[in-house]
């Protein structure tokens, strides 16, 4: 896939364009799957926080279809599964707690 074409996937998913296509998200987090070992693990934790920080702008963005923020925040956890994946010291891995426990905070209050 080629740049032009995944920057059209984020923005699609960004905006929740299409919120009855499940398939443009999950076509972007195989991206996240797909992507080659022979990366260095800076850039694949670069790209997992890319992915993870825009599932949670589109997910809390009221001016995106409710279906398709939940969806959204139904599949944060799989870049964070990357993120502790790649984690290579107790430092990543708290960086890695902490937006877990954010995040924790922020579904008790829309509960």
């Amino acid at each position: 896939m080629n740049m032009r074409k995944i920057i059209l996937l984020e923005e699609k998913v960004r905006l929740g364009s299409e919120p009855d296509n499940p398939n443009l998200l999950q076509s972007l987090l195989t991206l996240l799957e797909e992507a080659d070992t022979n990366y260095s693990k800076h850039y694949l934790k670069s790209l997992n926080l890319k992915i993870l920080d825009l599932l949670l702008d589109t997910a809390i963005d009221e001016s995106v279809p409710e279906n398709w923020r939940h969806l959204c925040m139904d599949h944060v956890f799989k870049p964070l599964r990357n993120l502790y994946r790649l984690a290579k010291d107790d430092g990543d891995l708290s960086e890695i707690n902490k937006i877990c426990f954010v995040l924790s905070q922020k579904r008790e209050c829309s509960e």
